[in-house]
């Protein structure tokens, strides 16, 4: 009887960004754990977010496992990301830019990611909040004044324009945005590159629900967006980033008091791993998460998927 091998053969694959010297994401020519059918030069990489303001809005159980010092100095923040947590990246949130919120400015704004830049050596996610404009700004400071080089996001179908100036200038990578959707997905990566932005320093978020509030169908507009990619379309081919904690931790079934649940803490933890997985195996390079117990799990569940 003869064997027919039904190996899938690509022709494209994820392209590969060096986001330092020692940290590469991306570069696979298959779908996640297909290693029969694909190389994987680079594993999904674990970030850790942290805000450029307290975070009052987190759950206290959440907020107790990073502790209260560490929350109210973003600089402090970060190094116990790195020294204690084991972070691959640092994702540096700033909800404190946002026009109804504590309303901080540009140069502000752009000296607390530097003191962050100087204070860790690990690639930085760069992230204003607020409108258009006041986010346009932010971007343009932050871009130019940045002591290194960094993530920025993020270019959106309707505000990309000055975002990818600012990053072309710096030479930073930048993150494109499209609400779960492919077309507008890959949109957004034309309108950044036909402005001459290098399509080899974008990285794509689709946006994200949690665990019960949209995940699947995230999941597969990723696996859809892969498979653009593997069949060799260029616009759709780079890596994926997302962000895991800021939707997991306003979810109500972690939330609510029920004993026979479990903890309120151990719910979210085991939220947070569970959505994150699911989107490694849809694709993801990079995964943002809150807490340092996800990052031990999550890492170990990709140590799993990759060295065995």
């Amino acid at each position: 009887m003869q064997y027919d091998d039904v190996k899938e053969k690509w022709s494209g694959a994820v392209n590969e960004l060096a986001l330092s010297d020692k940290i590469k994401i991306g570069g696979e020519t298959a779908f996640s754990y297909h290693r029969f059918e694909g190389n994987f030069p680079n594993v999904p990489l674990v970030a850790m977010e942290i805000n450029d303001v307290y975070p009052k809005a987190w759950p206290v159980f959440l907020k107790d496992s990073i502790g209260e010092d560490a929350l109210k100095n973003p600089v402090t923040w970060a190094q116990k990301c790195v020294n204690e947590f084991d972070a691959d990246l640092i994702f540096y949130d700033m909800p404190g830019t946002h026009q109804d919120k504590e309303n901080i400015g540009p140069q502000q704004a752009a000296e607390g990611m530097n003191a962050v830049l100087s204070a860790v050596e690990l690639p930085v996610i760069v992230r204003p909040d607020g409108n258009n404009d006041k986010k346009n700004e932010v971007f343009s400071k932050c871009c130019e004044q940045a002591k290194r080089q960094i993530i920025i996001g993020s270019a959106k179908e309707d505000n990309y324009r000055t975002i990818t100036a600012s990053a072309m200038a710096g030479k930073h990578f930048i993150i494109t945005e499209a609400p779960i959707d492919v077309n507008i997905s890959k949109q957004t990566n034309i309108l950044v590159t036909q402005m001459n932005f290098p399509l080899d320093r974008i990285i794509m978020d689709p946006l994200t629900g949690a665990l019960g509030y949209g995940l699947e169908y995230t999941y597969s507009v990723m696996e859809r967006i892969r498979l653009q990619t593997f069949n060799d379309d260029k616009m759709m081919s780079p890596p994926l980033i997302c962000c895991v904690g800021q939707d997991v931790w306003k979810a109500k079934e972690i939330k609510i008091e029920a004993q026979n649940l479990g903890s309120n803490l151990e719910r979210g933890i085991n939220w947070e791993t569970t959505t994150a997985i699911s989107l490694i195996l849809s694709g993801a390079n990079i995964v943002v998460v809150r807490h340092p117990e996800s990052v031990k799990l999550i890492k170990k569940f990709i140590k799993s998927l990759y060295n065995s």
